[in-house]
Parts: C-alpha cells; structure tokens; sequence
C-alpha cells in the first residue's frame, strides 16, 4: 500500500518530465535553424571550399539544422550544381570547439527534376 502511495504522488512529476521532452525537440537531436544564418553560412562555405566551385556549387540552402556535440554539427540539404548532375544533396559540417570547421558527411538524396 506504500508502494502505491509513492507512486501515486510521483506519477504527476513523472508525466510533466516526459511530456517536457515529447514536446521540444529530442534531446541531443537536431534542432531546426535559418538557413541564412550566419552559422548556416559558415557551414555552406566550408563546404564550398572543399569542393571547388567548377565540380560542385552551392546554388540554394533549402534547410539548415544544428546538433550540439562536442561543438555543433550543422546539416545543410542544398541544391547542387557544377559538374556533378544537378541534386539536392546533405552536408553535415562539425563545428569543433577549438574554432575549425571539418566537413563529414556529404550525401546526394536526389536528382533536381
């Protein structure tokens, strides 16, 4: 019967906790930002200065996100042109805590039509 009266009087915190989390944005998670943020444009250089201009160019940042790691992921899913087919493809970009920019993942998703 105690058991039950423990429970009962921490079901309440227990139920705003969780909803807390459901209702945001998943821990960890990416969250969505502007895409003509100074941080999204800080990635898309990064990415263009990996590829040169001629082979892939960036031409639109049609979503842009960020993930806090240690420093800050951003994904940018951007419309490519260049030498490749034009696509839209996914960039992710590490932003690590001393300053520097890494690119780590790059991903066509599809061809633009």
């Amino acid at each position: 019967m105690r058991q039950f009266a423990l429970l009962a009087l921490a079901a309440p915190f227990l139920f705003v906790s969780c909803s807390m989390v459901s209702a945001g944005s998943m821990a960890g998670g990416y969250a969505a930002i502007d895409p003509g943020s100074e941080l999204a444009g800080q990635a898309k250089a990064t990415i263009q200065a990996y590829f040169s201009p001629a082979k892939m160019r960036l031409e639109e940042v049609l979503q842009a996100s960020s993930q806090v790691v240690a420093g800050t992921n951003v994904k940018l899913r951007c419309k490519v042109t260049g030498d490749v087919e034009p696509a839209v493809w996914e960039f992710v970009v590490w932003h690590k805590l001393d300053g520097s920019w890494r690119l780590t993942a790059a991903t066509k998703l599809q061809p633009l039509i």
